[in-house]
């Protein structure tokens, strides 16, 4: 599950060169993430797609609960 996470987050960001300040959630980087109802780490990789969101962050500001 990690390397999924990584390879929509992390590593576009490297290949873009933007490492330094998007692609992981750290002090200084722009804050675009979402809050999932359930640990995608810790179920059924088949369940995700049920998975709710349940809240949107864009930029640090939160855009939908």
């Amino acid at each position: 599950m990690l390397e999924a996470v990584d390879a929509y987050t992390y590593w576009p960001a490297y290949t873009a060169g933007e490492e330094s300040y998007r692609g992981s959630i750290a002090p200084g980087k722009v804050a675009d993430l979402v809050v999932l109802g359930e640990n995608i780490f810790s179920i059924d990789p088949m369940r995700i797609l049920n998975t709710p969101v349940e809240m949107t962050v864009i930029d640090g500001k939160v855009v939908a609960e």
